[in-house]
């Protein structure tokens, strides 16, 4: 066998170990499965992260539900209103039921009838078919701490809004205001006009705000399920 120099037109091959580590299939197969593998393992990891904190978020979730039950029954709620409160239609946890029952919750909230706002959010989820637990839990935004310091800026805003408006004008002529009562009145309207516009406000932006994080997670598990199918 003989030996062809570059001169006799035959070229010299780089040194072996060059090409086999560029074009070796087998090499390239084994890096391949390495960083399939370690795709695989990186999606299962996420996937058990997610699985455990569903389980935990949904046990911690209907221990909270069964402590609402308990609460609930044999209260003055269940005892006018009898065990409708317990059917399954205000207690289903989606995206319709939790948003507007936020919505009704705050609603109710932030009007000044702390000592019927519990019984109001539960006609309220029973006439709506909403999640009672939810509204139940947003009624609680104005509480002994907090009720005072909301009552007073609705009184503020409701009496900024009416005198600016020119509304009050139209009002002023029904009563005097130089008797007590005639001022207690004034004062009623004021307050009760600023808890509509903190109400409305308020149930718009929390129904809004869990449509809109609903909607997020969603997607953000779709992502994931489509990453860990890849």
């Amino acid at each position: 066998m003989s030996n062809l120099s570059p001169s006799d037109g035959a070229l010299t091959p780089p040194s072996g170990p060059i090409i086999v580590a560029a074009t070796d299939p087998s090499l390239i197969s084994r890096r391949f499965d390495r960083d399939r593998l370690k795709i695989v393992s990186n999606a299962r990891a996420i996937r058990g992260w997610r699985e455990k904190t569903m389980t935990r978020w949904q046990k911690k979730l209907r221990s909270k539900l069964e402590d609402m039950r308990h609460t609930l029954r044999n209260s003055y709620v269940h005892r006018l209103l009898g065990d409708r409160i317990f059917s399954r239609h205000i207690w289903k946890f989606d995206m319709d039921a939790v948003s507007k029952g936020l919505a009704a919750g705050l609603f109710i909230a932030l009007t000044p009838t702390i000592p019927f706002q519990m019984l109001l959010a539960t006609v309220a989820a029973m006439a709506f078919r909403i999640n009672l637990p939810v509204a139940l839990a947003a009624c609680w935004v104005t509480n002994p701490l907090t009720a005072l310091p909301v009552y007073w800026a609705e009184l503020r805003v409701g009496r900024f809004a009416l005198e600016r408006s020119g509304m009050w004008d139209l009002l002023l002529p029904f009563f005097s205001l130089e008797t007590q009562t005639s001022n207690l009145m004034a004062q009623s309207i004021y307050l009760w006009t600023g808890a509509l516009i903190f109400s409305t406000a308020g149930a718009l932006l929390g129904y809004l705000s869990v449509r809109l994080l609903w909607r997020s997670s969603h997607q953000l598990k779709l992502k994931i399920k489509e990453r860990r199918e890849q």
